[in-house]
């Protein structure tokens, strides 16, 4: 997994100058994560400090199935979380599916803003799969990026 970045950026605009703390992470390519049929799975995850920011980021899936089998489905669920076994059941979660078939499906949670109260706060980028018949191999990598209002 990619280390975490920590970058300050200056806008302006009108009279007004806004900075932003920028934090992202990623799961390259090339170090993706192998998915169990219907369970939970962090992609990966950032480190907040106080304040509001901004999440936005999301997955994609490798999907290998059976050639033989067709006629099913596969479905994604993503979802930016506080507890990394967890997709929260509310309207930023990015849900998609596919007729089951080897290919690529993107699972992207909605962007939404958070607020932290405590010093620090670990946010997950969490999928999750469900295959009618199971696939054979589903591999998932990914990225996080938030960004903090300073003004």
């Amino acid at each position: 997994m990619k280390t975490a970045v920590l970058a300050l950026a200056v806008l302006v605009t009108g009279a007004t100058t806004w900075a932003q703390s920028i934090i992202e992470n990623q799961r390259p390519p090339g170090n993706p994560i192998t998915l169990p049929n219907d369970a939970v799975r962090v992609v990966t995850q950032v480190t907040l400090g106080r304040g509001k920011w901004l999440l936005s980021g999301g997955a994609t899936l490798q999907v290998t199935v059976d050639p033989e089998v067709n006629g099913y489905y596969i479905y994604t669920l993503a979802a930016f979380s506080k507890r990394p076994h967890d997709i929260p059941m509310d309207g930023r979660v990015g849900l998609d599916s596919r007729p089951y078939a080897t290919g690529w499906i993107p699972a992207n949670p909605k962007p939404h803003a958070i607020v932290v109260n405590n010093d620090t706060e670990t946010m997950y980028l969490v999928v999750k799969y469900y295959g009618q018949v199971p696939a054979e191999l589903v591999q998932a990598f990914g990225s996080i990026t938030a960004v903090k209002d300073i003004p």
